[in-house]
């Protein structure tokens, strides 16, 4: 991405890979600087599997009431969508996942498909400081987390 913003993508992908747990049901760091210098060409479509923890993992000083996995992912999407709007994404289907039909089987709990007018605008998301003050239910919430992302031609 040519904008100053992520110039350096080394470094911005360093600093979203350690505010962001590295590998814990989100990107590494080269995921993150593959993402930051792929072109941004056109609109983006995210499905996210999700497998929920049977019971919430909150850090032990963290002042939200225990709850199951699935209530604390019902947090993070009372807190998180509002910020997907704001930088112009839009949910376009959240739901329980009902199977594999090619493909090994697979056990997710929820599939939730999300687009976005342009890559930038996606990774504007994850700097965004109310997103980051709601991820704290995501990561409490998720005991398995995959990402794909599809680009229009």
């Amino acid at each position: 991405m040519p904008d100053t913003e992520w110039a350096n993508a080394d470094s911005v992908a360093t600093e979203l890979a350690a505010f962001f747990l590295e590998g814990e049901g989100t990107p590494t760091a080269r995921q993150w600087r593959e993402m930051i210098e792929a072109p941004d060409a056109g609109p983006i479509c995210v499905a996210n599997f999700i497998k929920f923890r049977s019971q919430a993992n909150y850090e032990k000083d963290a002042a939200d009431k225990p709850c199951t996995g699935a209530e604390a992912f019902m947090r993070y999407g009372a807190r998180s969508a509002p910020r997907i709007a704001v930088v112009g994404g839009t949910m376009t289907f959240a739901g329980r996942f009902e199977r594999t039909i090619i493909g090994p089987d697979e056990d997710w709990d929820a599939l939730i498909v999300a687009s976005y007018p342009n890559r930038k605008s996606f990774l504007q998301l994850f700097r965004d400081a109310e997103y980051r003050d709601a991820f704290r239910h995501r990561r409490a919430a998720v005991a398995r987390y995959r990402a794909v992302i599809g680009a229009a031609r």
